[in-house]
């Protein structure tokens, strides 16, 4: 029989519900604390073995994450690969075969002169469930890296690895049953990425710089490579492959009508001139493609607008889409996963209001299955909608951004959270955030922008932000506060400014260079001295990349660097900073600490043994959000409306 969620989603209620309500928990129906929010997603990383009939999950409980196999029918769940240290997570998982799977897991590890990202690869039997680390020789730090199946038998799987670590990887073929890698082509620079078609056969090779980017193809299964185009990076024609699917059809992203679109060309024909397959007027196609395991054939695309989509491209796959958005409304619906032969779907079910739930879709029998909430503790509640809005650059720019404001609060007069997003060239948009939501809940209206540089929307937007980290960036962000204000939206005097990687450090330029506006900034992980960390990226495989992204010299990057001007603030500010931050060195947030502790300036310095760049451990986001909860408290208060409780559906 068919039953109604709390969600208003459909769900086929059976012992596969009971199985899973009993291992990922409960929704509750008061209003949910910190740590409910900052908690690990507690269901995440599913995926389906080739037949359909296991699924697999990663699960968070008491500290670790473990992967979760179940027998769709006989809804027998196992255990079989529980990660030993809280510092390793999971990065993905996915079906060698129906009876291998392998994942890819992620740690940070501290040296003397930096800290290193470390990538292990296991394979788990799902038989016998039995568990073995594979490449475990690689002298690369990243042993996962797989481009795809081989060609050559089953159980085998196509390795990118650089055992000289010199930027320029070879591929070997590991036969995931017995461990054993073989190389099947060296090192060619200037190639820095490999490409397999569907089938496994690795088809085309990736050379980049800063400037300029070569695509090379093989003509036959021989050793013969010859140059396919070349280009330009800032040329308005320049392309970017995202996969190879039957025919030897390489699906591209190239600019048309200002916007990056989906292309496909013929990667035998010499002229390499892509036909145009998608295109959106307003905003970028991004990827992934979406391939059919069995012929190749171009199922979907996704890309985001005001939040993600999937464009379909054949009959079977517009109708799929069309019957779950109409059985799981007002959501975001995206197949993630599917069965060889097509009959099970896993579908993951979201929106800016609703945290992710995935669902197996039996399109035989036109069933969904409901397997598991990612926070299943924030089930149940209301969340306030994110609110597109669009504000003016002091040069006339249009802006877009998003407004999170809480329930039962008037709108006017909030005390107010300026939040830009990382990268630079990331973007915000429309999607569950529980950080978002952990600090409405707490009365705050929350501003997101996606200023220039964001990617999204077209080649010249991005393309404005190149090098002005602290020039039309900054000004554009510092423009949504003051659109903030003029609105009436946030009350002047109680605007707190905060944010993550680069969002950290525009709150720290902001402190620092408009401290009349921001009663309070707040850093995690952020660059505070953008001289010395140009001076760190030097030493990485990608300096050149990174020379291109901050595009100033010395003088430049001291003026644009929040150490700079650190005499000249009076607010508040709070840093966090991760030991284990492989991205931007703890020494960033020290040394900022040190200038504003020698000028007499408010602030805190907190240091975390157990965060990375991206507050991945539970403990690490747990933390955080009470410190920020605790320093917002105490500098802008809270909104008296904002402390309702909001309503359970």
């Amino acid at each position: 029989m068919l039953t109604r969620t709390s969600k208003g989603k459909v769900s086929l209620a059976f012992g596969l519900i009971a199985s899973i309500a009993a291992l990922c928990g409960g929704a509750r129906a008061q209003i949910s604390d910190i740590a409910d929010f900052a908690s690990s997603p507690q269901f995440f990383g599913a995926s389906l073995s080739p037949d359909g009939q296991t699924l697999s999950y990663v699960q968070y409980a008491s500290g670790r994450e473990s992967l979760v196999l179940m027998r769709v029918r006989e809804h027998r769940v196992r255990r079989p690969l529980s990660l030993e240290s809280k510092q390793e997570r999971f990065g993905w998982c996915d079906w060698a075969s129906n009876r291998f799977i392998l994942c890819g897991t992620a740690s940070a590890v501290r040296k003397p002169e930096r800290v290193e990202l470390r990538t292990r690869l296991y394979a788990i039997d799902a038989v016998h469930g039995e568990t073995r680390e594979l490449n475990r020789r690689l002298s690369d730090p990243i042993r996962d890296h797989i481009i795809g199946f081989s060609a050559r038998g089953p159980h085998r799987v196509l390795v990118q690895h650089d055992p000289k670590r010199t930027g320029y990887p070879e591929i070997a073929e590991l036969d995931v049953e017995t461990g054993r890698l073989t190389r099947i082509l060296r090192s060619r620079p200037p190639i820095r990425r490999w490409m397999a078609d569907y089938r496994g056969e690795v088809k085309l090779g990736i050379a980049y710089d800063a400037a300029r980017a070569s695509f090379y193809v093989r003509d036959d299964s021989s050793e013969n490579w010859t140059v396919l185009n070349e280009q330009d990076m800032s040329d308005p024609e320049a392309i970017a492959p995202l996969s190879i699917g039957a025919g030897n059809n390489v699906y591209v992203l190239k600019h048309h009508r200002g916007r990056a679109a989906l292309f496909r060309a013929d990667a035998t024909n010499p002229k390499f001139s892509p036909e145009l397959v998608f295109a959106d007027p307003k905003y970028d196609i991004v990827g992934p493609v979406i391939l059919d395991r069995n012929s190749g054939e171009l199922l979907a695309v996704r890309y985001v607008q005001d939040s993600e989509l999937q464009a379909a491209f054949t009959q079977d796959e517009v109708r799929r889409q069309a019957w779950l958005d109409a059985r799981l409304p007002d959501s975001v619906n995206l197949i993630s996963d599917r069965s060889d032969d097509g009959r099970w779907l896993l579908v993951e079910s979201s929106s800016d209001r609703d945290p992710p739930s995935t669902y197996l879709f039996d399109t035989e029998q036109a069933n969904l299955i409901l397997v598991g909430h990612s926070f299943p503790k924030l089930e149940g509640k209301q969340f306030p909608p994110m609110q597109s809005i669009t504000y003016s650059a002091r040069d006339g720019q249009g802006i877009p951004g998003y407004l999170t404001l809480p329930f039962g609060a008037q709108t006017k007069g909030l005390p107010a959270i300026v939040l830009p997003h990382g990268g630079p060239e990331a973007r915000t948009w429309k999607r569950f955030d529980p950080l978002v939501h952990f600090l409405v809940q707490r009365g705050y209206g929350v501003l997101q922008m996606n200023f220039r540089g964001s990617l999204g929307y077209g080649a010249g937007f991005a393309a404005a932000g190149a090098g002005q980290w602290g020039g039309v960036i900054h000004n554009d962000i510092t423009d949504g506060a003051r659109w903030l204000v003029e609105q009436g939206t946030a009350d002047p005097t109680r605007m707190c400014i905060a944010g993550a990687s680069f969002g950290g450090y525009a709150s720290l330029l902001g402190a620092t260079r408009e401290s009349q506006w921001y009663a309070c900034a707040a850093s995690f992980g952020g660059i505070s001295d953008l001289l010395a960390f140009s001076q760190h990226t030097q030493r990485l495989a990608d300096a050149d990349v990174w020379r291109e992204r901050l595009g100033a010299d010395g003088q430049g990057l001291w003026q644009m660097s929040p150490i700079a001007r650190v005499r000249s603030t009076q607010t508040p500010v709070l840093l966090v900073h991760g030991l284990l931050d492989a991205v931007v060195p703890a020494s960033q947030s020290r040394r900022f600490a040190r200038a504003l502790r020698k000028e007499g300036k408010p602030h805190e310095l907190i240091m975390r043994a157990d965060c990375d760049h991206e507050m991945t451990i539970e403990s690490c986001r747990t933390a955080y959000f009470k410190e920020l909860s605790s320093f917002l408290n105490r500098h802008i208060g809270p909104s008296p409306a904002g402390v309702m409780q909001p309503l359970t559906r």
